[in-house]
């Protein structure tokens, strides 16, 4: 068994054998095998015919219209390659914009974030100021006053300007002619409740902006697809 298996280690290393490009080691290796084995001069000799047969033949030079439609062809790549990455990236332009463009409108017009709903019954009121503070802090900054109105009862307002994670607390404050304060509302709200709102947001700008890239490379391709169609039919 390791007699066989070294035969054929030695005999892959004919073709280095006849060109002459094995190291010291190896040649010794074949020679000692062609000493020992009977069939190993006739396999070395069919090695030698062949690289004889090689050899021999005249080599033959490309005529200089060969060279030029390869060097044409390769040049054709290039260039397709080339225009095909240029093409890319004003799709990829277009689907940013849009998916911004998508973001600030749906942003905007749904306003995902911590929604705050009050009622009013009683006393003329003129406006009502709506505070934001971190919960434990004792410091209230102003977030935005909705003016009242003398036949709406109900108001809300939308904070889509959150830290996620955060928990505020929040105080709506009325107030009467004058500027004087005349009830205060306080409540204790999270933004991770207006995650999922502004993940919807996010998701949806996204994938209208790469619908917009994938359309836009679709008509690429499909007018490059028709260039090269109206080519072949001249």
């Amino acid at each position: 068994m390791f007699r066989t298996r070294f035969s054929r280690q030695q005999e892959e290393l004919l073709p280095w054998y006849t060109n002459g490009t094995l190291t010291a080691a190896e040649r010794e290796a074949v020679e000692r095998w062609l000493r020992q084995s009977p069939e190993a001069p006739a396999k070395l000799a069919g090695w030698q015919r062949l690289r004889t047969a090689v050899t021999s033949q005249a080599q033959q030079t490309p005529s200089p219209s060969v060279w030029q439609q390869v060097m044409a062809r390769v040049q054709a790549r290039r260039a397709t390659g080339q225009q095909t990455r240029v093409s890319l990236r004003p799709a990829w332009a277009w689907g940013a914009a849009l998916a911004a463009a998508v973001l600030i409108l749906l942003w905007s017009t749904i306003q995902p974030g911590i929604v705050l709903q009050w009622s009013v019954s009683d006393g003329p009121l003129t406006a009502f100021r709506v505070y934001r503070a971190p919960l434990g802090s004792a410091s209230f900054d102003l977030l935005h006053e909705v003016p009242a109105h003398p036949d709406v009862q109900r108001y809300t307002y939308v904070d889509a300007q959150l830290w996620p994670a955060q928990t505020y607390v929040y105080r709506v404050e009325g107030v009467r002619q004058g500027g004087q304060p005349a009830l205060s509302q306080t409540i204790t709200a999270s933004a991770l409740d207006a995650l999922p709102g502004q993940l919807a947001v996010l998701f949806t700008s996204l994938i209208v902006g790469y619908g917009a890239v994938i359309l836009v490379q679709r008509w690429q391709s499909g007018s490059q697809g028709s260039w090269g169609l109206s080519r072949l039919m001249v």
